[in-house]
């Protein structure tokens, strides 16, 4: 049955092919398609002699001709509002705003060039290879040569340094009305009222990346992961809307305990520069201290604490969706990253902050489509996450807020509920 079937659909093809060809003028023998006359287009390929049909450009014209970048913007300004923010990721009101910005800092680098690229354009352009598209289409679209792209002076990298600038990506650790608002926005999470004051959920996140060079680094196998990729950890965390508020990037194969122990938050925690009244929240990777709450460890663990655990989770799933929605933003991350190593920190830093100006302005992740992808794209969020409890961080505690966490919930009986009892460890 197998053997007829391939038969007939060797036949249906095959007539289909010959019924083709045969009102291209063309025919069909012995599954080889041969031209019928085909001499009366070998001018397509060769040239006439006195080049009157030659599709060819002639060698007199100058291939150094004058190009108009604008040309292609004036295509982008016609397109519907959807697919503009399906094409760029950002709305138009959101990219207008992030341009007035961009704008006066792409002005002062390129004033003494003559440079015709406007900052409109190099913002579109950035956007779009954010997005996940090739460089060479980017160029195509906008009309200039696809050597400028990467170069130092050229479309990308000055862009990305501008949106660097412009944008700022920190816990405002000074500003203490800031950060009550920050905590704010985690209290539609804190179904008990118990866990006020978190002002950040902190996870790693794996940017696959290409090998490095020996060229650019001095140990390559550092930036080998526990995943089997290479790439870079950015340790993050985020406010109760996703929003990122620390961002720090280290080499592939650093855990999620050293690098927070490298973070400058930590550091102000350190220094006695962290305010009171506020703490972060972790996975148990971390070490739980006043200024850091982690789940409590293990397994038979008593009924409080595992609450303690269970709202805790609550929100900081929250860093967990923030990934998730800047990977399935910026296409560039569903592939390993082929820049030089030197911008790997600026590229996923400015997309980052690219995530939060998206939250401020409600524009929603853009659906994924098959047709953006390319072959071997994943958009799968790799955590930093150990592989099992026992390799977990277990540092003593001095101190913990924790405990007195666990002792309210205990005292305003709020136990796991039962649609979450399958991952419960009492």
């Amino acid at each position: 049955d197998n053997e007829n079937y391939i038969r007939k659909f060797h036949q249906n093809n095959c007539s289909g092919m010959e019924w083709k060809a045969a009102s291209a003028g063309f025919s069909v023998q012995d599954d080889v398609l041969t031209a019928a006359g085909f001499s009366g287009f070998e001018h397509l390929l060769s040239g006439t002699s006195d080049g009157s049909h030659d599709i060819r450009p002639p060698s007199h014209v100058n291939k150094k001709r004058r190009r108009d970048p604008h040309r292609g913007i004036r295509d982008v300004r016609l397109l519907e509002d959807e697919k503009f923010q399906r094409m760029f990721r950002l709305s138009r009101p959101c990219f207008v705003t992030l341009l007035t910005k961009v704008d006066k800092c792409l002005r002062s680098v390129f004033r003494d060039t003559k440079c015709t690229i406007s900052s409109e354009i190099r913002l579109l352009a950035t956007l779009r290879w954010l997005a996940g598209a090739s460089y060479l289409d980017i160029c195509m679209i906008f009309d200039f040569d696809s050597s400028t792209f990467y170069a130092v002076n050229g479309i990308l990298w000055p862009t990305l340094d501008a949106i660097d600038a412009v944008i700022p990506l920190g816990l405002p650790l000074d500003d203490h009305a800031a950060l009550v608002r920050i905590a704010e926005t985690y209290e539609k999470w804190d179904i008990t009222g118990t866990l006020t004051g978190t002002i950040s959920a902190v996870d790693g996140w794996v940017c696959k990346t290409r090998r490095p060079r020996k060229s650019e680094a001095d140990y390559v196998m550092a930036y080998r992961n526990r995943k089997d990729t290479f790439g870079v950890v950015c340790l993050a965390g985020c406010d109760g809307d996703m929003r990122f508020n620390i961002w720090d990037v280290s080499p592939g194969s650093t855990n999620d305990s050293f690098s927070w122990d490298m973070s400058n938050v930590k550091h102000a925690m350190d220094n006695g520069k962290f305010p009171p009244g506020f703490h972060c929240i972790g996975d148990d990777a971390f070490k739980n201290s006043t200024y850091m709450l982690t789940p409590w460890a293990g397994r038979g663990i008593g009924t409080w604490r595992d609450s303690f655990n269970y709202h805790m989770t609550l929100q900081r799933q929250c860093i967990e969706r923030a990934f998730g929605r800047l990977v399935h933003r910026w296409g560039i991350f569903w592939r390993p990253l082929t820049v030089s190593l030197e911008r790997w920190a600026l590229v996923t830093r400015v997309a980052a902050k690219l995530h939060n100006i998206c939250i401020d302005f409600d524009v929603p992740v853009p659906p994924k489509n098959h047709a953006d992808e390319q072959p071997g794209d994943s958009a799968v969020v790799l955590l930093n996450d150990m592989e099992s409890d026992s390799t977990r961080h277990m540092g003593r505690v001095t101190e913990s807020k924790r405990d007195d966490i666990t002792k309210l919930l205990e005292h305003k009986g709020c136990r796991r509920p039962p649609k979450a009892m399958a991952n419960s460890r009492a």
